[in-house]
């Protein structure tokens, strides 16, 4: 599904860059992301989340949501924490594909998905979907289509 990757190359692009750095002046949308990332930090029990930096996976989970809405799935959610956790947590059990997994450590994922269903719901707008224009590291440009989300 295309669309997928073009929606996370997008909204990361819009959040911010390599080291940190914004790679646009702050924007609404910017704003709007971290936003989203925050209320679906709020979402979760703090007793299950990670210790340390979870900046970034906060936000990738705001990208997730913005990608696949209510439609997130526990292996969507897993597959994040493995990005974050690859910098993060990088000698965890848990860096294997969800399926590799037992079920007490996938029974993990399910709180986050969860909150994310429950604050992709309160953002999913009725009137449908909304296109956008993504510029791969080829060049070439991709049209996807992304689920309209209001924050």
């Amino acid at each position: 599904m295309t669309w997928h990757a073009c929606a996370w190359i997008r909204a990361l692009d819009l959040v911010v860059g390599p080291g940190s750095e914004p790679l646009n002046p702050p924007s609404f949308r910017g704003l709007a992301m971290e936003r989203l990332a925050a209320e679906i930090e709020a979402e979760v029990d703090p007793a299950l989340i990670p210790r340390g930096d979870t900046t970034w996976l906060w936000r990738i989970y705001a990208v997730l949501i913005r990608a696949k809405g209510i439609q997130v799935q526990a292996s969507d959610v897993h597959d994040v924490w493995t990005a974050w956790a690859l910098s993060e947590k990088p000698g965890h059990g848990a860096l294997l594909p969800i399926e590799e997994l037992d079920s007490a450590a996938q029974a993990k994922d399910e709180p986050y998905v969860a909150a994310l269903r429950r604050v992709a719901a309160r953002h999913e707008s009725t009137v449908g979907s909304v296109s956008c224009v993504a510029e791969p590291l080829q060049g070439t440009v991709t049209i996807c289509l992304l689920p309209r989300l209001t924050v």
